[in-house]
């Protein structure tokens, strides 16, 4: 094999690696897209008086948006059900039956 033919096939090998790369990027790019228009929508809310007299889960609400890092509540009877949302923002959040702590952190 000469070297001009060596240097053609490693021409022909990286023009196929490139190529295939940016095939790749390309699908990424509009997989992503379509991802982005699919965007997740914010479940219902109720009042917290709903929630507050049966067994529940309080955790911190993560829906991007406005109460994004709120303290929500649901029922425990219905996880996916309308949450209660509190004013209170937190990093982290527990609750027992008598208290909540909210875990905030200083900037």
């Amino acid at each position: 094999m000469t070297t001009r033919t060596r240097a053609t096939a490693f021409i022909a090998i990286c023009l196929v690696v490139i190529g295939g790369t940016a095939t790749y990027l390309v699908s990424r790019g509009s997989a992503s897209d379509d991802q982005a228009a699919m965007a997740v929508t914010a479940p219902p809310t109720t009042d917290i008086s709903s929630v507050n007299t049966v067994p529940r889960i309080v955790f911190r609400n993560s829906v991007i948006g406005p109460d994004y890092g709120k303290i929500a509540v649901v029922a425990l009877s219905d996880p996916a059900g309308p949450r209660a949302l509190l004013a209170t923002t937190c990093d982290r959040v527990s609750a027992t039956a008598e208290a909540t702590i909210c875990l905030q952190s200083q900037g």
